[in-house]
């Protein structure tokens, strides 16, 4: 592994950039676009397991020590729930969250990535046998839209 792809791999593992950053950057540096898009998909993947672990163990043990952070919780989901999770929410299977799941992460825009796409899948109790398929398809699905779009296979009209 040199230095690009090591690069690649971290800034695709970071919070906002993700893979919409780390293939333009990967192709900036001249990896071919199949490395661009493996080390980039392997560094949004990676985090995902250690995050959604952190983020649960977290959650529950703040919920045990700090009867608040109950509460802020509760809200914070609540008030999610009712203005953005109507339809999400009322899904019947576990398998149909993990749709929705998917395809929010695939959409390659900011705060629509891995990490909240974790983020969601704790705070909607998704299980874990769930939630790394739809992140994993999710992220494939962002890479080789972000991939289309550096390569200039998809055109963006504004």
């Amino acid at each position: 592994m040199g230095i690009s792809e090591l690069l690649t791999f971290l800034v695709a593992a970071a919070p906002l950039s993700e893979v919409r950053g780390a293939i333009p950057l990967a192709l900036g540096l001249h990896l071919s676009p199949a490395a661009a898009f493996l080390w980039a998909v392997a560094g949004n993947c990676f985090i995902t397991l250690p995050l959604y672990f952190l983020l649960r163990r977290a959650s529950i043990r703040l919920d045990e020590k700090i009867g608040v952070f109950h509460r802020t919780v509760a809200w914070i989901s609540d008030r999610t729930r009712l203005r953005h999770g109507g339809r999400f929410l009322d899904a019947p299977t576990w398998w149909l969250k993990a749709i929705a799941l998917a395809f929010f992460v695939a959409v390659p825009l900011p705060l629509t990535g891995a990490w909240t796409g974790v983020l969601l899948a704790v705070l909607f109790d998704i299980p874990p046998r769930y939630a790394f398929p739809a992140l994993f398809f999710g992220i494939l699905a962002a890479g080789l839209i972000v991939l289309g779009i550096s390569m200039g296979f998809i055109a963006l009209a504004f």
